[in-house]
């Protein structure tokens, strides 16, 4: 995953990569509940003030199809560079 971050241009050097980690989880489907966006907003906020971005299909509890979930972290990256400058 690095390989593509760096041939894309995104980073400039392999240590500016602090962690990268990719989880399985077989047979997981987000369901959507009456109280969900409720929920999910109550999470992300608590997870905001701890500083965890919580992003693509597993972390916005929603479907997202796999290029949703790379222009999430694109999004992100794109935020957290702009807060180092």
């Amino acid at each position: 995953m690095t390989d593509w971050f760096l041939q894309a241009g995104y980073i400039t050097n392999r240590a500016d990569v602090v962690k990268t980690q990719i989880v399985d989880v077989p047979l997981g489907y987000p369901v959507s509940t009456m109280n969900k966006s409720a929920i999910v907003s109550e999470i992300k906020d608590y997870l905001s003030s701890k500083n965890v971005h919580s992003i693509g299909r597993f972390g916005s509890w929603d479907y997202a199809n796999s290029d949703e979930c790379m222009r999430q972290g694109l999004e992100l990256a794109s935020r957290l560079a702009s807060q180092i400058d």
